[in-house]
């Protein structure tokens, strides 16, 4: 497709390289890839439209085939998979790239295991560069699976909330697009109040502070796609890599805890 002025070059949408029939609309959206000179330079300045997420309609396909990946965890040794043991729980969060945060919550005392990987879309078992085009409705995710006689929700949601900026839309920092939007994933009844709860107390602070509205999603927990091996505990297989984890500064109360 050639936007209507260009002579010497030409744009083609995202949708099409990825072999997808879409709306020009959600075309726009995502943005072109210029054939000619986008190696060299932006020959041309598109007007900047809000990023939406695609409707199931104009999603990948995807696959029946779930990616492969270990069974245990490259840094805790514990398993990756379901069964886990007995009484362990498991919380949701999207928080832009998946590294730096899986690292966050492995870390943290209680958590029985971690696992990367990609929820709240629609396309079935999707691939990291399918989920990068923007064409799957998915976002990054970690899921964390944490013992809460050790480790309780509120922890884990304060380490969200504090770990990321989530008044940004669909970006985190210089990364842009709505598979880095900031997302919860609620499991029970209890995950949703608390989560919520949590939102309207951070909210309260961020105003004080003089930042914006969140924008971060409570959602019940839908299917989870596991990433690559890989992006499977990247920060530990790849030490040098850089990840960096773009907090407000702003600190909910230990008290909330």
């Amino acid at each position: 497709m050639t936007l209507e002025g260009d002579q010497f070059c030409s744009y083609r949408p995202k949708a099409e390289i990825f072999d997808l029939h879409a709306s020009d609309i959600l075309e726009l959206d995502k943005g072109y890839e210029c054939e000619v000179c986008s190696s060299q330079q932006e020959c041309k300045t598109i007007k900047e439209k809000p990023i939406l997420i695609p409707s199931p309609e104009e999603c990948l396909t995807g696959r029946q085939e779930a990616l492969q990946v270990s069974d245990h965890h490259f840094v805790l040794g514990t398993k990756t998979k379901p069964p886990f043991p007995p009484g362990m729980e498991m919380a949701i969060f999207g928080i832009g790239c998946f590294w730096g945060p899986e690292l966050l919550f492995w870390k943290e005392p209680g958590v029985y295991s971690t696992q990367v990987g990609y929820a709240g879309g629609y396309t079935p078992n999707p691939i990291n560069d399918e989920v990068c085009s923007g064409f799957t409705g998915h976002a990054e995710v970690v899921r964390v699976v944490y013992n809460p006689e050790i480790v309780s929700y509120r922890k884990l949601l304060k380490r969200f909330w504090e770990s990321h900026d989530p008044t940004q839309g669909m970006r985190q920092g210089v990364d842009e697009g709505t598979w880095y939007r900031s997302m919860i994933m609620v499991f029970t009844q209890e995950q949703r109040d608390i989560a919520i709860e949590s939102r309207y107390l951070y909210q309260k602070l961020l105003f004080k502070a003089g930042l914006g509205s969140i924008t971060t999603e409570i959602r019940p927990a839908s299917e989870f796609y596991y990433a690559e091996e890989y992006n499977q505990q990247y920060m530990a297989k790849n030490p040098e890599s850089l990840c960096e984890l773009g907090g407000t500064g702003v600190e909910l109360p230990d008290s909330f805890e």
